[in-house]
Parts: structure tokens; sequence; C-alpha cells
């Protein structure tokens, strides 16, 4: 142990003794006060709560009408109530869209008193609760989220499956509040309430889950699938034991237990789908089996397996705005370079997840579980290169149209892999213990993201043709003088540039443990828990990329341009690329060429070394909190220590010698987060919540690692980009507000509106600024802190079921959610034409999902709208015409399913029937930055559970 670790140590300690010691003599207190409540031996009566099919009901409150005690069942149906004497208890359960149940346990003093429950249906009820529906993952999402202490949303895996959501992203979308970033089409990065996605923490039962990119803390939620879990806990405001990294919130990927539903289970799904762009075909498949055994079925196991494949043709249009001269000298927005992207992509998911649990009784728990998940996409893409800045322009320039002399045009073609992989274990148990209860995990974590081939061949022309572009007409369209021409159909005009051969690796690998404590007593003669705990945490990370760039005719394929040419046409929306390359014969070329390129005279110093780097990271938390339970009230008081150490170090190239260096950087730092939550409710289904807290966002592991990565040509005279890391970079931290009020009405419905702030200190954003490098011209960014920002909120949401109406209408009903969020950050200068105050990016003012749908006991069908506002993606801070926004996008999807048999279920999906695109722009939607069609997916499967 380094004497920095244990002096840290020692500051932790100290904070959690001090925390811990007045804990400990609130409960001594509270004996004082009522020494009749309680006692050194603590009896408790614990059972588990089930519908009629033997399936458990999570978020069900059970009270002690004798004593007032209340508590809400866990994921298993699970309770534990504190009991004080021999004699008979009367707990009274309540579970939304079930009638209440009263029953009546000869309990005992000392030790436990295990009574399981069965709440069963109603008669009038029977037709709209029903297991396995979809009202049944709506009555398990919204019984948890009224039950809970802190402002929360549930998504059910009965829920999920019924929507056209192939991963954790887009399934999350449909919740209030959260917006999807997309690649190719699909979901990736989730924001929160308007904040950064890095603003919101991932964890998998809990544990924290790293992120593999190399660029973000944020984790691709996009390489998770949709059916390796059982519910998606959305946690907007945080409590005292929950990790502090979390200013958004927190999404907590909750796996499935052989306890779910105790019995030996086998489901699974398999279907196929149409893609309309390049008619291809999706698969998917999955298995679960989970059972129990032993004498007591004490013992339970659960393994799950998922496999999904897309194949995927995009259409991607990109085109580089900037500031140009004009032939009279005059600064004018302009287009230099146009790129036309032909991709064709496999998309493969694979995961597998699985548990293992003993409880030797209803007292005594202990677990083993993981998940692991894998993306790999395979990607090819033809490319056609329109570089108008190689040439000379012409007088009569406009900022929509223009035209060069001395212009050219490139092909390329590229294959690329890349690899996200992720793998979560953990093991730990629960335990009732006399007077207490404990509960621990010990955690690994690792996740990893790898390029393990990414080769581009490049043939372009020489620098001799005159070409234009007009954007004054349909700017998403714009006229082109090449494709009029098509010099760029004749192969004869190109002749070989180069060949790339790039790879690389990042590696993130958390250990943690975590123990919490609970001592149930009193406190101001009602009951009370004192819960305190602390979590350890070391994340090691490292990031490692090699680049190699051949030039010449010794490097070059044997064949021409023309005999690597395929018969198949190439086409970008409405373009004409010419045919794509023959992939067969330039993998041939790489197969060969690849190992022979990998020499270090062909090696790119800088993007193989200056953008490597490694960082250590260690986390010592300590909390403590008090639960005081009212007749109406719940109230949480607590404070959260935490204690960051970060080491990191990165080369660095001198060039005046050719040398490199390691430079390294170390910080530590202290946090204090205090909490107090209050749940209030009104009436049984009318609950009021508010809150205040602390978060912490801490920077991303490259900007504080002292570092400097080149990307571009050297010696052309181009201006060099350089990306600059910041080891005096402070952590953004947030005071929080949140306040909400939600009404449940039956059989299953609820109405709610909520509010939030975000008051924001040491907000970091990029700040990009131009110098010279290496006697070059060069563009400099480095991450910097604002003082200060803010991110204001309103949210709305409704659910129901219309059962009111007569006959089979009482099968319609709707869900909808509006988001409105208003962010800003106060910069530390004034920028050139907006001042000092600007927006947050990745924030929409308004986030908007609006379904209908239809059910019966064996059919339903839903048809679900998400739509989302513009929003800016990053600043260029010497000019605001040059912001990167992505447009606003809508989406409809419709899914519908029938029950053929009770174990049999038919369903179809159709994704995206508006064939919505997706568009970022610079500055203002005429000046479109990207376009690209993915086009509507339909899906037909068969869903199997015995």
């Amino acid at each position: 142990m380094t004497r920095t670790t244990f002096s840290a140590g020692l500051r932790i300690g100290a904070s959690a003794l001090a925390i811990f010691t007045a804990l400990a003599a609130a409960p001594a207190m509270a004996v004082n006060v009522n020494a009749n409540t309680a006692s050194a031996s603590q009896s408790v009566i614990t059972g588990r709560v089930t519908d009629q099919n033997g399936a458990s009901l999570p978020g069900a409150r059970v009270i002690v009408l004798e004593t007032g005690a209340e508590t809400a069942t866990d994921r298993q149906g699970r309770y534990v109530v504190p009991w004080t004497a021999s004699g008979q208890a009367t707990l009274e359960i309540h579970y939304l869209g079930l009638p209440a149940t009263t029953r009546v346990v000869d309990a005992r003093a000392g030790g436990a008193t295990v009574a399981d429950i069965v709440v069963a249906q109603a008669t009038e009820v029977a037709e709209v609760v029903i297991v396995g529906s979809i009202s049944d993952g709506v009555a398990r999402a919204l019984n948890q989220q009224r039950t809970a202490d802190n402002t929360t949303n549930v998504v059910s895996s009965d829920s999920i499956g019924r929507f056209p959501d192939t991963n954790i992203a887009e399934a999350l979308q449909r919740v209030p509040g959260i917006g999807v970033e997309r690649d190719q089409g699909e979901g990736n990065f989730v924001s929160l309430r308007g904040a950064p996605a890095a603003f919101t923490s991932i964890t998998v039962d809990g544990v924290s889950l790293p992120s593999s990119s190399p660029d973000t803390r944020a984790v691709d939620l996009g390489a998770l699938p949709a059916d390796v879990v059982s519910a998606l806990e959305i946690s907007k405001t945080l409590l005292p034991h929950q990790e502090a990294d979390s200013i958004a919130g927190s999404i907590n990927l909750v796996t499935r237990s052989p306890f779910d539903n105790p019995r030996l289970r086998i489901s699974g799904n398999a279907g196929m789908g149409y893609n309309e762009m390049g008619s291809t075909n999706d698969e998917r498949a999955s298995l679960i089996i989970s059972n129990v055994f032993g004498p007591e079925a004490q013992f339970g196991a659960l393994l799950s397996a998922s496999y999904a494949q897309t194949d995927r043709r995009v259409d991607n249009i990109e085109s580089v705005w900037d500031v140009i001269e004009d032939a009279d000298g005059n600064e004018i927005l302009g287009v230099p370079e146009q790129e036309f992207k032909d991709y064709n992509t496999r998309r493969e998911r694979l995961s597998m997840t699985g548990a293992l649990e003993y409880r030797p009784n209803a007292l005594h728990s202990f677990f083993l579980r993981g998940t692991w998940a894998q993306r790999t996409d395979d990607e090819f893409r033809n490319l056609l290169a329109i570089v108008y800045e190689d040439g000379d322009i012409q007088p009569g320039a406009t900022e929509r149209s223009a035209s060069f002399s001395g212009a050219r045009f490139a092909r390329e073609f590229r294959h690329r892999v890349v690899r996200d992989e992720s793998l979560s274990i953990s093991a730990g148990g629960e335990h009732e213990f006399d007077g207490f209860r404990l509960d621990y995990v010990l955690s690994v974590a690792n996740a990893e993201q790898t390029y393990p081939n990414r080769q581009q061949l490049l043939f372009r022309s020489g620098a001799s043709y005159d070409l234009s572009y007009d954007f004054s007409g349909d700017f998403d369209n714009p006229a082109l003088s090449l494709f009029t021409s098509q010099e760029h159909l004749n192969p004869a005009n190109y002749s070989f540039r180069e060949h790339v051969n790039r790879w690389a690796d990042t590696t993130q690998d958390e250990t943690a443990f975590a123990a919490n404590v609970t001592i149930p007593g009193m406190l101001f003669n009602q009951p009370a828990e004192w819960q305190f705990g602390g979590r350890v945490r070391q994340r090691d990370i490292e990031s490692d990329e090699e680049s190699y760039r051949a030039r010449g005719g010794g490097v070059a394929p044997s064949r021409s341009f023309a005999d690597l040419l395929s018969n198949e046409p190439s086409r970008n929306f409405d373009y004409n690329l010419g045919f794509k390359y023959d992939s067969g014969l330039v993998l041939d070329y790489f197969r060969d060429q690849g190992p022979r390129t990998i020499d270090p005279a062909y090696r790119r110093i800088s993007n193989s070394t200056t953008s490597d780097y490694t960082a250590e990271e260690r986390i010592y938390a300590a909390y403590g909190m008090t639960r005081i339970q009212f007749d109406r009230a719940n109230l949480i008081v607590g404070l959260r220590v935490e204690q960051t150490e970060f080491e990191g170090a990165a080369p660095e190239f001198n060039e005046d010698t050719e040398t490199f260096t390691i430079s390294s950087t170390s910080r530590s730092y202290t946090e204090v987060f205090p909490n107090v939550t209050l749940r209030y409710a009104f009436s049984e289904n009318l609950i009021g919540r508010a809150s205040i807290t602390r978060g912490i966002a801490r920077p991303r592991y490259r900007d504080n690692v002292p570092r400097l990565s080149e990307s571009g040509d050297r010696g052309l005279g181009e201006t060099v980009n350089l990306s600059r890391g910041n080891p005096d970079l402070n952590p953004t931290l947030s005071n929080n507000f949140d306040a909400s009020l939600e009404y449940y009405f039956e059989p299953l419905g609820i109405v709610s509106a909520g509010v939030f702030y975000r008051d924001l200190q040491d907000y970091v954003f990029e700040l990009t600024s131009d110098g010279t490098y290496a006697g070059l011209p060069a563009r400099i960014t480095q991450p910097e802190n604002a003082p200060d920002g803010h991110i204001t909120g309103l949210e709305f949401n409704y659910q129901q079921q219309f059962t009111f109406l007569p006959g089979w209408m009482s099968g319609f009903g709707v869900a909808a959610n509006y988001t409105w969020t208003d962010a800003e950050m106060t910069l530390p200068f004034a920028a050139p034409g907006r001042g000092t105050t600007v927006g947050l990016p990745n924030q929409s003012d308004s986030t908007v999902n609006l379904s209908v749908f239809y059910e019966t006991s064996r059919f339903n069908a839903r048809l679900a709208w998400t739509d989302r506002d513009d929003f800016i993606q990053e600043f260029n801070y010497d000019d605001p015409r040059l912001d990167t926004y992505w447009e606003g996008r809508s989406q409809l999807d419709f899914t519908a399913d029938v029950d053929v048999t009770e174990q049999v279920n038919l369903y179809f999906e159709a994704k995206n029937l508006t064939d919505s695109e997706g568009v970022r722009y610079a500055g203002d939607r005429s000046r479109p930055t990207e376009r690209e069609r993915f086009g509507r997916l339909l899906f037909a499967g068969v869903r199997v559970n015995f």
C-alpha cells in the first residue's frame, strides 16, 4: 500500500467514524425515548408476496396494522418488517392492479416468523390484470415506482418486449426525460433530463459498469441487448447509499434471478426481419433457463444467452463547412470537402448472464452473478470524396455556392472491425441478524473496445478538375457539377495514393467492494432505520493506438483501379458514385500488403504514440443515513463522503530531438454530498416527493492526462489539429433540487408532474484556439472548466387503459410523457458572437413519447411515437455559425402480438415507419454537415414460455 493510499484511507476512515459514531448513538437515544419498542433480541416477520400463479409482486406495500411499521417488497417479492412481541400481527398488502389483502400471522418474539402471502385477483379486475401480459409488466413497474423513497422510473422486461427495441438504449427512450443519441439508426448513448450522457451512471445489479470508449466515461448502451435484463431502474434522484457520480441520475440494469419465479422455467425467443435499405435480413434468438432445487428449494440457478445479427446498408453524405477565402481574399462560409459514404455493415450482439443463489432460510441469502456482452461491427465502406480545397476558388463565390479550378476527387475502400465487450461479475450476500441487517458485494468489471482491423485503400485523381457546388436550392440534395460531368466514373482518372493500416485497444478494469449495515429502531416515537456503509473502487485504464500509412509505387496494388472494381453499383441517395470496390480483391490485397506496411518507415508516430495514455483512479466512499417513517411521510437525511485519487501518464514527443518522454500527473480531492429526501403520501395513491442532493461528474480520463495528440497530414502546410489534456481540470459538481407529484389510479394508471434543477459548478467544456506547432499552423482543443451553469426542467407523464369504455373498446389505452429542459453554462470569457452564456451540448428543449395501445387477454397492439428537438453537439467558439447541431428526429414504431396458446406467443414489429433520417448541420439547417438514411425494418418472431 502506498503512503498516499494509506493517508487517504485514514481521512476517509475518520470521516466515516464521525458519521458512524453519530448514527450509533441515535439508536440508543431512540431506545431511551421508548424502551418498550426495542429489545436486545430483534423480532421480524418475513416472507414472500406472490400472485395466484406464484409470480413475485415487487413494490407491494406491506403494513403491520398493530405497529404502523411499513415496507415494500423487493424484486423477488420478499419483505421484512420488525416485530416486538408474541401474538397476532395483522399484515395488510396493497398492490396496484390487485385488491388489498389482509393476513393475520401468529408472530413470535425473538427470531423470524415466516409468512408467505398470496394476493389473488378479484373477479371484477380479472380481465384487466393478466399475468404475462403488458399489464402485468406495467403493474410491476408502477408498484415499485409508487413505493420508492426517491424519484424513480421502472421498466420491466415485459414492457421492453412490447416495443421493437433491440438494445438497452432504445428501450430507455420510452422513459420520461430520456433522449437517445444514435449511430447508423441505432441508439447508443442516453441523455437523462437534458444532461450529458456522462452525467448518468450505469450499473448492473448495483455494480458500476465502466465505459469501453477511450473518449468518454459514458457507457454505450447500444452494445447491450435488451433481453439481458429483468428490469431497468432509473433513479432520477439519488440516496446516500448510491454512488455520487450521477448528477443526472443512475440507471441500474437488473438481471434475472432464479427466485423471480421459483420453479423450472424455460423461455425462448426467435425471429427474422427485413431491412428496407439493402433488402437484408436481421436475426434474433434468446434462451433463458432457470430452476430452484434442494430439499427446501434453497438453491437457484439461471442461465441466459442471446444472439442478434443485423445486416445493414446505410446512405451517408457529409459536407465540411468552414471559413474559406473567396477570390478577393474575403472570408466566407464554404465547403472545402464532401464525402459520400456507402456502408454495408454486419452487426452482431452476443450476451450471456448467469446466477447462482443460495437461500438457506428467509433471513440469509448468497449470490454469484455474471453478465457478459459483446457487440461486433464488421463494416465495409465505399467512399467518394470531392476535395474542393485542393483547387483555387473562382470569382463569384457565395456562402451557398462556389466553383473551383484544379480540384480533385478520390475513391476509398475501408474495412473496419470494431468490437465492444463488457464483463461484470459480483458475489455477495444479504443477512437479517439479531438487531441489524447486513449486505455486501465484491465485484470485478471489465470493458474493452478493440479495432482488430481497420485498413483503408485510397485512389485519387489529379488536381486538374473544375468542380462546383450549389446549396441555394435543395440543400439536402445540392447541385454538384461532378455528377453532371461524371469524371469520377472514369477509372482511368484515378491513381494509387495510400494504404492505411490502423488498430486500437482501450481497456478499463474495475475492482470494488461495498458493504451496508441497517439497524431498525425508533426515533421521535416513530419507526426508523439507521444505515451506513462504504465502498472502495479501483479502476485501471489503458488506451493504445497504432497507425501505419504507406505511399508510393512499392506498396500499390498489382491491379489497376479499374480491375479492383466490381459490377455492383454504388448509390448514395440520388447520387451515382460508380461501381463499388470488389471487397474480395481488396481484402486479398490487405492480407498480402498489411504485414509489409507494419514497418517503422510507415509508422505515423503522432497518431501511434501521442494518442496513448494510462490512468488509475481510486475512490473511497463512506456514508450514513437515517430513514424516519411518519404516519404519511418518509424522511431520509444522510451524508456521503468520497475521496478520489487519480494518476495518469502519456508519452510526450519532443519535436527538436524527435524523442519521447513520459509525462505523468497525480491529484487527490475529497467531496461531501449531503442528502435530504422526503416522500409524502397525501393519500394511498397521491404521492409527493422532494429532495435536495449533490452529485459529481469526474473529468474524462484522457482529459486529466498530460497528453498532446495530433491528427492530420504533416509537412503539407495544412493546419494541424491537436487535442491536449488538462491535468488541472476540476470535476463538475452539482447541487440538485427535485420535486414531483404522482397520482396512481385503478386499474393501472398514473398521472404525474415533476420539476428539477441542477446548479452546476466547474462544468467541463472544450475550447478550441489557434496557435502553432512544430512551425505549422495548429488548431488546439483543450478541456476547460466553466465557472457555473444550470439545468432546469419539467416532466409530465400520463398512462391509462380505458377500462371505463364499454365492451371491446375497454382494451384501448394511452401512454404519454413530455419533458422540457433549459440548460446553460457561463464561460470564463466572452466567446465571439455569443457572449458568456451558451447552451449545454446534447440537450433538447423538448422530448416527447406517445403510444396508443389495444390489449385483450390474448392480443396486444401498440403504435409508439418518439420525438426530440434539435440539440447542439459541439461548439465552435470562434464562430457560432459553425456550431454542430443534430436535427430533431421523430420515429413511429408499431408492434403487435397474440397468444396462440398459454406457452406460445407470435409477434410482429415495424420500426421507423416514418423513414426518419439522421441529420446534422452547421449553425443553420440550410448548412447540412451530415445526412444519413437507414430505412424501415420489419420483424416477426415467436416467444415460448414453459
